[in-house]
Parts: C-alpha cells; structure tokens; sequence
C-alpha cells in the first residue's frame, strides 16, 4: 500500500510562519514558545544548522550530565565526589567502565549509595568528561614501574618511618589498622583509576580539591614531614607513592609492625 505524505511545512526562508510564526495560525503547531525562543530558532535555523552535523563530545557530556542529574549526588552528598573534578580525576578508560557497569569491584564497597550504569552513553560520556577538562579522551600509557622509586613508596605507607596509609586504606590484602573518620579506597585500586595529574594535586593538598575529604595533609610547600625520605622532597615522595600504586593487585603490602 503506497502511501503519501500529505503534510507541508514551511520552507527554511519562510521560517516566520508556521510553528515559529508570531501567531501560529491554521493547522501550525503551537509550542507556546517565548518571543526570545522564537527569535533564537528563527536565529538558528538561518546560520547554526551545520553544527547539528559535527560531533562534540564535550557538550555530548554537559547534556548527558545535566540529563542525568549527576549533581544531585555528585557534590551534594558526603563521601560522593564532587562533579566538578571528575573529567579531571578519572582515566577514561576506567570511567567508560564504571558507567557500563562492568568495574569488576566498586571502587567504595562500604557505602550505601549506588552509582547507577548508562551503558547506552558510557563511552562518549567518558571521553566528554576529560575533555571538559582539558585531557586527552584516551587513556595515558603509563611510564613503566621504576622499582627503586616503588620501594621507597612501600616505605612510605608503613607504619615504620612512613605516613601509616593503611591506618585508614586497605593496601592489596592488607586490611585498614584503624579508620577513623572515613575509609580510604584500597590503594591497589587507585592507580588504574586516577589520571598521573590529578594524583599529584591530590597528594599535595587533598583539601583544595575536595573540602569534605577526611584525608589528611601530608606535604607543606614542597617539604614533607620524613625528612629522612628523599631528603624531605614532598614531590620525589609523591612520585615514588605513584610508582608504588603503579603495581595495582600485584602490589606488595607495607611490613606490619608486631607481625
């Protein structure tokens, strides 16, 4: 059955009539638009039609976001990260991941709240993200693991001469000694998650990124508290940390005072 279409629209020059005339008449839709909403489509129509044919992943990602309400929970509850730092805080590839759903273990077990998967949109949604915040959509390759520097960072998240990470953070198989206000992330999981970046900012002043955080500083101006570390650097002493996380699940952990 041959069918045809017997409805016309007004042509693109004539865009004053029809749906966006001033008073729709006749069988024209009436969307009940605002006289600036019809002046900024008029508007459109005329000269912004070519960038309905170009991608841009950063404002795919904008949409998506405020669509999803991501700042309902995203800077709003205690221990949910801030939306505004997380293109800057996740590798791509494991943030495609977290929004497919398919992170083998959740990053933060213990809490009650559950980040939902939008698997339809994960990979653009994750590359727009670090977009928006000036990284590259893919993945950096990691340098490889320098051992020395990993040696000195098992060191440092001793209890013996090091800052006692694991006080608070589960290291590989090694469980938390202590927590005290808020669990930490099991540093074997940090280094497949975090950008190389957004680890060093972090480590230099949790604070001024998340004011909520409960982690601790442990760096002042460029020194740190071990002076017997790398001559106190504070950023040799981030830098071997990083290699040291570097390891993910064949992480050794830190000797166990008593054990």
């Amino acid at each position: 059955m041959k069918l045809e279409n017997s409805f016309s629209v007004a042509a693109i020059s004539e865009l004053a009539k029809g749906c966006l005339a001033d008073s729709p008449s006749g069988s024209s839709l009436r969307f009940g638009f605002a006289e600036e909403e019809r002046l900024a489509l008029r508007l459109f129509m005329k000269k912004g039609r070519a960038s309905l044919g170009r991608a841009s992943l950063a404002e795919f990602a904008l949409r998506q976001t405020a669509d999803s309400n991501c700042r309902n929970c995203h800077g709003q509850m205690e221990s949910v990260p801030p939306f505004e730092v997380l293109g800057g805080k996740l590798k791509p590839g494991w943030a495609e991941k977290l929004l497919l759903g398919t992170l083998g273990d959740r990053p933060r077990p213990w809490l009650h709240a559950r980040m939902p998967a939008f698997p339809a949109r994960a990979s653009d949604l994750a590359k727009g993200l670090a977009l928006l915040n000036g990284h590259s959509p893919v993945t950096p390759q990691e340098p490889p693991v320098d051992p020395e520097k990993a040696k000195v960072g098992r060191k440092l998240v001793s209890a013996n001469g090091g800052f006692f990470c694991f006080s608070c953070h589960a290291i590989g198989s090694l469980k938390p000694a202590q927590v005290f206000d808020a669990q930490g992330i099991n540093l074997a999981k940090v280094g497949d998650r975090l950008l190389p970046e957004y680890f060093r900012r972090w480590m230099r002043n949790p604070l001024r990124i998340d004011p909520q955080t409960k982690m601790p500083a442990y760096f002042n101006q460029g020194q740190s508290a071990l002076f017997d570390v790398l001559d106190g650097d504070s950023e040799r002493q981030i830098e071997a940390l990083y290699h040291y996380i570097l390891h993910g699940n064949a992480m050794k952990p830190p000797e166990v005072p008593g054990k």
